[in-house]
Parts: C-alpha cells; sequence; structure tokens
C-alpha cells in the first residue's frame, strides 16, 4: 500500500479574511504540486482537512504546514491503501470547519482529553461512565463501540437538539466520541453548556484507538469520508 493518508485539524483563530485567501493559495499551490488529493477547509475558526498521495510527498507537506506558527504540531491520523480514495484536489473557505451551534468556540477552550489506551483501561476494567458516539446515524451503522450510546442524529446541526433528550443520563462521568475527534471539540463545549459537570473526548477519535489499540470493544468498521468508505480496525479498507 504505498497511499499515506491523512486527516488533521486545529482550531484557532484565522478572521481575517484576506489571510484566509492567501492561505487558501499557498495550500492549493503546494498539494497541486505534489499531486495530492483531498479536501482542506478554510474558517475564522481553524482549519480541517483529509489528504491522501505518495508517502515522500505528504511528508513534504507536512513539513510545509509546520513553517506556519498556527500548524505547528499538528496530530495526523495515518492509513495507507492501494489508491487514492479522493478524485480531485480541493481548498475550500468555509464559515465553520464543522458546522453547529454558532456560540462555540473550541479555540478558546473545550473538555479534557482522555487517550485511546487510558479509555481502553475504562473499559476493560467496567468502570462507570456515560458512553456517547457524536457521530450521524448512518456512521453509527457502520460501526461503533459496544457499550456506546447514540442519538440518531442525520448531522452534526442536530447534536445540541439531541443531546437535551439524553443529557439525565450524563450524571457520572461522560465520554465523547467520533471519527478522528473533531467534532467532540464542539460537542464537549455543548455538553457543558447544558450543564454536564465532567466531559471527557477521545484524543483522535475512533481512528486513533484503531492505531493505539485496536479493535477491542468495538463492533463493525469505521466510516470516513471517502471513496474507502468504512476502515477496519487494522485501519485497511473494508467496503
Amino acid at each position: 500500500m504505498k497511499v499515506l493518508n491523512i486527516a488533521f485539524y486545529r482550531f484557532v483563530d484565522l478572521v481575517e479574511v484576506r489571510e484566509l485567501v492567501g492561505l487558501r493559495h499557498q495550500l492549493l499551490e503546494i498539494c497541486q504540486c505534489l499531486h495530492l488529493k483531498g479536501k482542506i477547509i478554510l474558517s475564522p475558526e481553524g482549519v480541517n482537512a483529509s489528504l491522501a498521495g505518495g508517502v515522500s510527498e505528504i511528508r513534504i507537506l507536512q513539513e510545509f504546514l509546520e513553517s506556519f506558527s498556527f500548524l505547528k504540531d499538528l496530530q495526523y491520523r495515518e492509513s495507507y491503501s492501494l489508491s487514492v480514495p479522493f478524485k480531485r484536489m480541493l481548498v475550500r473557505i468555509k464559515q465553520q470547519v464543522i458546522p453547529s451551534h454558532e456560540d462555540v468556540l473550541p479555540q478558546q477552550g473545550t473538555a479534557p482529553r482522555i487517550s485511546a489506551k487510558e479509555l481502553k483501561r475504562w473499559l476493560d476494567e467496567k468502570k462507570s461512565f456515560s458512553f456517547l458516539d457524536t457521530r450521524n446515524d448512518y456512521e453509527v451503522e457502520c460501526g461503533t463501540f459496544q457499550e456506546a450510546i447514540h442519538l440518531g442524529m442525520k448531522n452534526f446541526r442536530q447534536f445540541a437538539t439531541k443531546f437535551q433528550e439524553v443529557s439525565h443520563l450524563c450524571k457520572k462521568p461522560l465520554v465523547m466520541f467520533c471519527t478522528g475527534g473533531i467534532r467532540c471539540e464542539k460537542a464537549s463545549m455543548i455538553a457543558f453548556e447544558q450543564g454536564v459537570e465532567e466531559v471527557y473526548q477521545l484524543d483522535g477519535g475512533i481512528l486513533k484507538y484503531f492505531e493505539e489499540v485496536g479493535g477491542e470493544h468495538y463492533r463493525g468498521t469505521c466510516f470516513v469520508f471517502d471513496d474507502r468508505v468504512a476502515l477496519d480496525s487494522q485501519l485497511k479498507p473494508q467496503i
């Protein structure tokens, strides 16, 4: 498998539209020069990206990203595939990287993270906590953690309303998870707003859990938003 797939995000204030336009041109140019494909979303609240290409080309891009002070030390979710799972290279400017509750600003602070290894220990020991899948219903159908509850959402914009229906279950510590972590940044803040006192988010999401501890306590596959459709616990395409 020679194609390297990476995903990353960062919530950071990028409020100047002119700066976003300049950054868009720079990122699109280097990605095209490196023959990468995928999508990068830029917004006043930060960056969200999923990209694929040759290993050496991806590494060059990562070095380029490190040249920006606000993109240093990014956490990447990495996996390999036989072919590039994207048809083109897009860099777009949007109002939000994840459309949601308009007052939620993760760049100003969010819930603490729990590592994949620590979560597995909690699950192994049957620790008492609420476990919430913050993804959409069609993602949950592919697979989820055995102990998790979900909200039956069509899209993440519904989270604040749907969470109200289950917030009474969250008197004990609440752990949230999603594919790669970005939705939990906002979901955890919404939970705080709705009165939940102790909230954690799975660091790096399901994909980091697969990478670090495998598929124990998880059933099925993990839906991804590209042509691979879903990955198993070995981070290999299954659908």
